[in-house]
Formats: C-alpha cells, sequence, structure tokens
C-alpha cells in the first residue's frame, strides 16, 4: 500500500497527490507504520521535494515531515530540506518547518526563524513566536 500511494505522489500527472501524502500522514500519526517504513516514507518524500513545484504537495509533505520529525525519524535529513527551502516556502508550509527548526539542534535557528517574526501571516508568525519560545526554554545543547 504504502509503495502504491509513493508512486502515485511520485507521477506528477496524478490528481490527489496530495490527499496521498495526507493518508501517509495518517498512517504515521497512528502508528501504523514501522520504523522501516517511516524511514522509507520520509527519505522517499525528501527526494521528491528536491523537483516538486505543487505548492499543495509541498505542503502536505512538510506536514507530514513535522509528524516524522516529531517522532524522531530522519531528523537530520529534516532539517537540512527545510533550511535549504525556508525562504522559498509559502505560509501553509512555514508553519510546519518553522517548528522543525526550533526544535533542531541548528546553532542558528534562532536567526532562520527571527525573520518570520514579522510575517503578514497570522499562522506563520504564531508559528515563529512559539518557535522562539521553545528554544527559550530548551537551549541547544550541540
Amino acid at each position: 500500500m504504502i509503495k502504491k500511494i509513493l508512486n502515485e505522489v511520485k507521477d506528477k500527472n496524478a490528481k490527489g497527490r496530495d490527499l496521498g501524502i495526507d493518508n501517509l500522514s495518517t498512517l504515521l500519526e497512528n502508528g501504523q507504520l514501522s520504523n522501516v517504513e517511516q524511514i522509507h516514507v520520509v527519505e522517499e518524500l525528501i527526494n521528491i521535494l528536491r523537483d516538486e513545484s505543487d505548492s499543495t504537495v509541498i505542503e502536505s509533505i512538510f506536514n507530514l515531515l513535522e509528524i516524522a520529525f516529531e517522532n524522531g525519524v530522519c531528523s537530520d535529513e529534516t532539517v537540512e530540506i527545510s533550511t535549504e527551502m525556508l525562504n522559498i516556502l509559502e505560509p501553509g508550509s512555514l508553519v510546519h518547518v518553522i517548528p522543525i527548526i526550533g526544535c533542531s539542534e541548528l546553532e542558528n535557528r534562532e536567526v532562520l526563524i527571527e525573520p518570520f517574526l514579522s510575517s503578514n501571516n497570522s499562522a506563520v508568525k504564531s508559528a515563529a513566536e512559539e518557535a522562539l519560545l521553545m528554544i527559550k526554554k530548551y537551549p541547544t545543547t550541540a
């Protein structure tokens, strides 16, 4: 089932690609994927992100990556793609990426997040505020 969903997500001509990712997110949240499956899904979706232009698909992928990151799955890879794409993402994706960066071990995570405090989008601004509060509460040990 996972392979089928991932193949559909990879097919840029397929409709509802984001819904397949959302289904994978639900499986991940409900603990229905083994550790090996979780790693495979995250790695595949990160590879898709590198060449993706559909903002809805990108948002769904970052939603899943945030869930996986919170579960400790492929955290280094997730932080890396999040920082690479940070300045080109739309607000729907930023609300997932900012918490990932905020919970990372990056020494410059505050510097990366601070510009979003002045965002015109209230959800992005709120995500930045919350991430910075968490950084102050739980400073990195890196």
